[in-house]
């Protein structure tokens, strides 16, 4: 009898994970080489904070330079892809700088879909772990709560003013990840490490909302990737739409090559 149950939750697995995957990652060989799905009326809101220069200093991956700021931003993102699905994300965005060129270094991102977790690091290397979230936007409130494994990592709660009339626009901007495949042998050595930026381009942000009233927490946890990071001072928040294409980018830097 225990038999037969084990068996049919591995069917209900099995069945969750297909569909979770349909139409994205079945595709994924046809999707290398081409441009990527387009994002479009992506709901987010950006939480940018001040902390301690050894915080910086202990998340920022050489070859990478911080700036002097010490600021951190923290995405909260409910990200529309018409052609193949909706699904919510946080990342953690560090200002950086690698010969010339500027972004957000990302060293963790959740996402609660598995297919976007798998596309996202099988091409460019994106630190994308699962999570669960409850976000909630209500009149002119908005709260979100990130939780892995049942341990709370985030919690984040605002009121909204007004929305105005601001569009930004940009052509072109890149981030940085680190691509890391661990070895298949158990070594310590990784099978490839290197330092990847990506594209975003087209970018259109709007619909533009201050955020007052912020309340932002974060608990630290190495069991669910969350690092701690201080929150001296709270510098801006805010609400937006956007519509962009996650484009390709370059490999930088080999770290098994040095160059």
């Amino acid at each position: 009898m225990k038999t037969i149950k084990m068996q049919n939750i591995l069917r209900l697995i099995i069945l969750i994970t297909i569909t979770s995957f349909q139409g994205f990652s079945q595709s994924m060989p046809q999707i290398f080489g081409k441009t990527l799905p387009k994002f479009v009326g992506s709901e987010m809101i950006a939480i940018t904070f001040t902390t301690s220069p050894e915080t910086i200093k202990r998340l920022m991956p050489e070859p990478l330079l911080s700036d002097s700021t010490n600021m951190v931003t923290i995405v909260i993102a409910l990200q529309k892809v018409p052609e193949i699905m909706n699904y919510n994300e946080i990342f953690i965005s560090i200002n950086a700088s690698y010969k010339g060129k500027s972004g957000g270094y990302l060293p963790l991102l959740y996402l609660d879909r598995a297919a976007p977790i798998v596309a996202g690091r099988e091409i460019a290397g994106f630190p994308k772990v699962d999570g669960e979230f409850e976000i909630v936007k209500l009149d002119n409130k908005v709260s979100a709560v990130l939780k892995r494994n049942g341990e709370t990592l985030l919690e984040f709660s605002a009121s909204l003013q007004e929305k105005n009339a601001m569009i930004n626009e940009k052509a072109k901007s890149i981030g940085f990840v680190i691509k890391e495949i661990p070895s298949a042998d158990g070594s310590p050595i990784p099978a490839l490490k290197r330092l990847n930026t990506f594209t975003s381009r087209n970018s259109k942000s709007y619909d533009y909302q201050v955020c007052e009233n912020v309340n932002l927490k974060l608990y630290a946890s190495e069991k669910n990737f969350m690092p701690e990071i201080p929150i001296i001072d709270i510098i801006r928040v805010v609400s937006f739409k956007s519509d962009y294409t996650l484009d390709y980018g370059n490999i930088e830097y080999d770290y098994l090559e040095g160059k």
